[in-house]
């Protein structure tokens, strides 16, 4: 863990529309900056196809397997001090957590990329309560918490929008190319 915290990174998260130029803004950031370039795929398949291609390019390659769209709802756990924690967050962060998870499809129900029109139905969203919902968001954003934590991040690419917000209030330079 303590050779994971001396290292100073920068995170790269896959963007469809930037695909072709993300090895090469990996390279620009590890020689201009110095910063070891960990990147994030969003599935397995895509983690062995850089592996595969591109892992000269990239320090680290990793496929982001813990996010809300996967989340496990059958192990909810904490549910009694949910509202409590969520509070907390919401202080610590300066921002309600449905307005963080705004345009997330399932915490978020993606009212804002659809305007909350004719937007298509989620299962979680349909069968889990306000509680786990909200429990939900509050694993996710610990999750990002511990991961700037844990890879000591100095500069983030293309995050999810959740995680570019916590980010920059972490004081972390984040940066969203769409």
């Amino acid at each position: 863990m303590n050779n994971l915290k001396n290292k100073r990174r920068a995170i790269v998260v896959t963007n469809q529309m930037l695909r072709s130029i993300e090895p090469l803004l990996a390279k620009m950031i590890k020689e201009r900056l110095k910063l070891n370039v960990l990147y994030l795929a969003k599935t397995k398949e895509d983690k062995n196809f850089y592996k595969k291609h591109y892992n000269t390019f990239f320090d680290e390659i990793e496929y982001l397997d813990k996010n809300v769209d996967v989340a496990d709802t059958s192990n909810l756990s904490e549910l009694d001090n949910v509202e409590k924690t969520a509070i907390l967050i919401e202080k610590k962060y300066n921002i309600s957590i449905y307005r963080l998870f705004l345009d997330n499809r399932v915490l978020g129900r993606g009212f804002f990329a659809s305007g909350g029109c004719r937007h298509p139905r989620n299962k979680k969203h349909q069968t889990l309560t306000n509680k786990e919902l909200l429990f939900l968001a509050i694993s996710e954003i610990r999750y990002w918490e511990n991961y700037f934590e844990k890879y000591n991040i100095k500069l983030a690419i293309n995050l999810p929008t959740h995680a570019h917000r916590i980010a920059l209030k972490l004081n972390i330079k984040s940066l969203l190319f769409f």
